[in-house]
């Protein structure tokens, strides 16, 4: 048994599944679609937007299909050979590690958004952030449900547990693959049998929202300073409720 170490141009099967279903601007359609059907001031939009959703993203999943690129990447892999050689055998002997083709089929299960915004409440004067729409209890209602075929994915890939052994020979008429390295898309037309996952294994949008933008308005980071941030809403709240009870306002009362 020997082990060897190599290193291949593979390819990326995550990137080259999101550049192929999110290419064509298909994240600025769909972001813009639901900004349009969204009602406020909870956000939420009506259940038909899913049959608009569903034309677009297979319009423009078709369209990239026929221009879609494998994105790769370099990868070393050890290679085991465990074959062995028969006593008498004559000429140059390879072990040789083959490939084995795959596919991948890609469904979209649904459509995760998110507003976030800061207001004020009715006696305050600092602005929170809100995100919506707002769950329902364990009920995500900023979630789209589609359910629909994308596209499939063909490659190979280099087993690296599986050796043969030839002759230079035999090996020179083996069947070889031209681009190992490339992936080829079909078009997907079957329904999902089994069921996909209620809870992706990854932070929801609103956990993302609480990490990325600040609680309080004026805690947010850019060119500009705290205080100034302060002044801005200072002088928005002028004439609110807040002003004349809790502002300035007081002085001027009676």
């Amino acid at each position: 048994m020997a082990s060897f170490e190599e290193e291949f141009t593979t390819v990326d099967l995550k990137e080259t599944t999101r550049s192929a279903a999110l290419s064509n601007d298909l994240s600025w359609k769909i972001s813009t679609a639901i900004k349009a059907a969204a009602k406020t001031p909870f956000y939420e939009v009506s259940s038909d937007i899913g049959t608009s959703l569903e034309q677009t993203i297979r319009a423009s999943v078709a369209e990239s299909l026929r221009s879609s690129d494998t994105i790769s990447k370099r990868e070393k892999k050890t290679f085991t050979v465990r074959q062995k050689i028969n006593p008498g055998a004559r000429g140059l002997q390879l072990a040789v590690a083959g490939y084995r083709k795959y596919s991948r089929s890609v469904f979209l299960h649904y459509i995760d958004y998110l507003f976030v915004e800061y207001r004020s409440t009715t006696f305050g004067l600092r602005k929170k952030r809100r995100n919506l729409p707002r769950p329902i209890g364990d009920i995500h209602t900023n979630r789209i449900p589609l359910n629909i075929p994308l596209f499939r994915l063909l490659y190979w890939n280099l087993e690296s547990e599986s050796s043969l052994v030839y002759t230079e020979t035999e090996y020179q008429n083996l069947p070889k693959v031209t681009h190992p390295d490339r992936v080829t898309f079909e078009e997907l037309h079957e329904s999902i049998s089994l069921p996909l996952p209620f809870r992706p294994a990854h932070p929801t949008l609103y956990a993302l929202s609480n990490i990325a933008f600040p609680l309080h308005w004026v805690d947010r980071k850019g060119p500009w300073t705290r205080e100034e941030l302060e002044e801005i809403e200072l002088e928005e709240a002028d004439g609110s409720a807040w002003w004349y009870q809790h502002g300035p306002g007081r002085k001027h009362k009676g």
